[in-house]
């Protein structure tokens, strides 16, 4: 490296520190895109899945406090309102699941929600056999077939909601985890580059600075020996670079001084 030219040696010093720069940034970029990306599955993925998982289990809880009210009220009107948020319920449960089923993606998931849809279907004609022994009148005949029929499938549903939910929940939770677990991993390499960045770019300025400031403090011990009549100076060239050029121009002067105080001795 002594040999390089001056400029050389600058360019190539600030070319390194550059270079470690460009690589931090691109690093900090791409892990900063991977971050985004994970909190962007959480907002517009996972967690959509857990709200519209928890709307269906909403509007499942008011169908069973409906129902129960519809077996407890005798004024029919109050009948025919609860019967009425029923419908509304199922109205929004019926327009919920296929959302739900577009942002499942993993075979779990798959199952789960499968499993959901069965036990759904299972439950939906229960229900309806039970809404029209209602509009019969048969309350009597409602009250059984609730507690030995329906009681079972409802309970059926239920589990696979809470199943369901409880693997949604897990799977946006483990989303979390991951999205932190890149920022530890990008602060970690962030702070080890920037430390191979500062000590690269002393030992560089270090490394490039002796090797201009040491021959140049040697040339001017010379000139000031040879100022000051002194010319047994040994000149010693070690390099081709500026400095060695000047080195070498203070041995030719120095040998030529020797040379011209020779002669002058002869005559």
């Amino acid at each position: 490296m002594n040999n390089l030219k001056i400029g050389v040696r600058l360019a190539f010093g600030f070319g390194v520190i550059v270079v470690l720069l460009i690589a931090i940034a691109a690093i900090g970029v791409s892990r900063l895109t991977a971050l985004a990306d994970g909190t962007q599955v959480i907002v517009a993925d996972k967690y959509p899945q857990v709200v519209l998982c928890n709307t269906v289990m909403n509007e499942a809880n008011k169908i069973a406090q409906a129902v129960r009210n519809a077996l407890l009220f005798n004024d029919p009107e109050q009948v025919k309102q609860e019967i009425a948020k029923i419908r509304e319920s199922r109205i929004l449960i019926e327009g919920t699941l296929p959302r739900m089923g577009k942002l499942v993606q993993s075979n779990q998931g798959h199952v789960l929600f499968k499993h959901v849809l069965d036990t759904g279907n299972t439950y939906v004609v229960a229900l309806d056999q039970l809404l029209k022994v209602v509009n019969d009148g048969q309350k009597d005949q409602a009250i059984e077939f609730l507690t030995k029929d329906m009681r079972p499938v409802q309970q059926s549903y239920f589990d696979a909601l809470d199943k369901l939910a409880a693997y949604q929940t897990q799977v946006m939770d483990q989303a979390g985890v991951d999205a932190d677990n890149q920022y530890h991993a990008w602060r970690t390499t962030s702070i080890a580059l920037a430390l191979l960045a500062s000590v690269a770019a002393t030992l560089i300025g270090f490394l490039t600075t002796r090797s201009i400031t040491r021959p140049i403090g040697q040339a001017m011990k010379i000139a000031q020996t040879v100022a000051s009549g002194d010319l047994t100076s040994d000149i010693v060239v070690k390099t081709h670079d500026e400095t060695g050029q000047l080195l070498q121009a203070l041995k030719d002067m120095n040998d030529s001084l020797v040379r011209t105080v020779g002669s002058l001795l002869l005559l």
